[in-house]
């Protein structure tokens, strides 16, 4: 399985083998918390282990103890930035991660499969369940008033949209 991607290297900074990363975690400095990550180069994944870490405003630059220089650096630009999802910390209380949500069956108030979750959407104002059905569905993902339980022991999503919404 590959790891889930939580960032990439946008770009060198300096002479020294730092890196400048585009994080996709909330809040956007969690990426810097991991001591050891996955660069992604063509089809490998390899492991890099983190040496040091800086949050100026909001860019975030990290520095890999496997690199050393300005080439080094311009190397990974473009390169994703993965954990293995082991290596992630249990969501708090009422949370989830997206990736644990992909394949759920999606049952609404009547108890109509309305089909799996695909994907999610971040659209600002909250993010969108996509369902794929016999209908495809976008459905806001706010709990209790949408999203009324998640369950993923049961693998299962219990919504509030009726089937021909």
């Amino acid at each position: 399985m590959d790891p889930i991607i939580i960032g990439r290297v946008v770009g060198a900074v300096g002479l020294k083998g730092w890196v400048k990363v585009q994080s996709f975690t909330r809040p956007l400095e969690n990426l810097l918390s991991y001591g050891t990550v996955f660069l992604q180069s063509g089809p490998e994944w390899r492991k890099y282990p983190v040496s040091d870490t800086q949050h100026k405003g909001s860019s975030l630059r990290v520095l890999f103890s496997s690199c050393s220089d300005r080439n080094c650096a311009s190397d990974l630009i473009g390169c994703d930035i993965g954990l293995f999802r082991a290596d992630l910390p249990d969501a708090p209380g009422n949370e989830f991660y997206w990736v644990d949500m992909i394949g759920l069956d999606v049952i609404n108030q009547q108890d109509e499969l309305l089909g799996k979750v695909t994907g999610l959407l971040e659209t600002g104002a909250h993010d969108v369940l996509e369902i794929y059905g016999e209908r495809n569905y976008l459905i806001p993902f706010v709990q209790n008033v949408y999203v009324i339980e998640v369950s993923l022991a049961r693998g299962c999503i219990r919504v509030d949209w009726h089937i021909d919404d």
